[in-house]
């Protein structure tokens, strides 16, 4: 489960890293 919510962490913020990235631009 432990391993679940990190792979959800990541995918949370590589998808506001993105979304930030695209507002700089």
């Amino acid at each position: 489960r432990s391993y679940e919510a990190n792979l959800n962490a990541i995918e949370a913020a590589r998808g506001m890293t993105m979304r930030t990235i695209d507002l700089l631009k």
